[in-house]
């Protein structure tokens, strides 16, 4: 979809965090409005993961620094953001995140669109429901557009709030890049090496799930491989990492990479891939996350948390198995009956997913 720049509207962008699913939805917006992105930096955005925010044309105006988690913190920032976001006479406002939906009755003259990865009130255990509820149907209800990129998170939490006549579904699947276009998508062939190579990559914060495999790999050292390469998001998955610094034969620490160029150097030093979350989270139970998308490009079967829907998809599709996380016992030995002919298999059943099913394509635009 090409729009003459000359025709184009103008689309403001407000952000409380960069990441790789904000530089993808930028580039797809830019082919359709002119921007103009108002944003936030957090200590854990990583400059070494993420330069590319800045490559797109556009104005861009910083709004200071905000912490994880010191919410209330934010506030006055976000209100000076909100005033002059009411000044601004752009008719459309394009917003990640949940933190700033009370603007949304402040704008109600606009069009705005909000769009959700996660569903973080649904985790907000402190919080009287009741009070949830009238946020969300206060907030909600201004909405030009709702979109996530997970159907899930709708049936499961949305839809008591806003009409799916209202809500776009984007899954979070790959960009059209060309070191990504140009891979020749290899099956995975274990034969007869020792060790099965097992890979945790991304974002790393479950201490529940950190700590298992952990000491499964430990407890298994001349059967398995632990290869990490990401950004540890919490403070204990940051003491995690710092420990890996001394020597373990058979845990091997990269550090963080640049995407997309760096994910085929971390995903050729395993066998699968360890897509394990903490299914005590809503959010976790619900979404579809894009280590999805990498681990069937390159053909790296996925274990990923018992009672998700992810999970669910990973054994319909016969691209990995579900792990059972509560006891250690049973995550242990969940593991250790997947055979090195079964990973291969699994192998085989990704290199059949055609390539137009794990990459992005211009249709979200038709619907903004």
């Amino acid at each position: 979809m090409n729009i003459d720049s000359a025709q184009k509207d103008k689309l403001i962008i407000i952000t409380s965090s960069r990441d790789l699913r904000l530089k993808k939805r930028m580039q797809e917006l830019n082919k359709k409005y002119d921007l103009i992105l108002f944003y936030f930096k957090r200590p854990s955005d990583s400059e070494e993961l993420r330069p590319y925010i800045f490559e797109l044309s556009m104005d861009q105006v910083y709004s200071g620094k905000i912490e994880d988690g010191k919410y209330l913190n934010r506030i006055p920032k976000y209100i000076k953001l909100l005033r002059n976001l009411r000044k601004n006479k752009a008719e459309r406002f394009y917003f990640f995140g949940a933190d700033f939906q009370f603007f949304f009755p402040f704008l109600s003259n606009k069009k705005i669109y909000l769009e959700l990865a996660d569903l973080r009130l649904a985790d907000l255990k402190w919080l009287n429901k009741r009070l949830i509820d009238y946020y969300e149907k206060i907030c909600l209800k201004n909405l030009t557009k709702l979109i996530l990129t997970s159907e899930h998170h709708y049936s499961a939490y949305f839809k008591k709030y806003i009409s799916k006549n209202n809500v776009v579904i984007i899954r979070n699947k790959l960009e059209n890049h060309p070191t990504l276009n140009k891979l020749e998508r290899e099956i995975v062939k274990i034969g007869n090496e020792d060790k099965i190579k097992i890979g945790l990559f991304g974002m790393i914060r479950y201490e529940r799930v950190t700590d298992k495999i952990l000491n499964f790999i430990k407890d298994h050292s001349d059967k398995y491989e632990l290869h990490i390469s990401g950004i540890p998001l919490t403070k204990y998955t940051q003491s995690f990492m710092k420990s890996l610094q001394t020597k373990h034969e058979n845990i091997f620490w990269y550090g963080s990479f640049l995407y997309p160029d760096g994910l085929e150097s971390i995903y050729k030093k395993v066998h699968m891939t360890f897509v394990v979350y903490d299914n005590s989270f809503e959010n976790v139970r619900t979404l579809i996350p894009n280590k999805l998308y990498e681990s069937t490009l390159f053909n790296k079967p996925i274990l990923a948390a018992c009672n998700t829907e992810f999970g669910k998809e990973v054994v319909k599709n016969r691209i990995g198995t579900q792990i059972p996380i509560d006891s250690y016992t049973d995550f242990e030995n969940a593991i250790l009956k997947i055979s090195k002919e079964r990973i291969e298999k699994w192998s085989i059943n990704m290199s059949k997913i055609p390539e137009n099913q794990i990459f992005d394509n211009d249709q979200f635009l038709e619907q903004i």
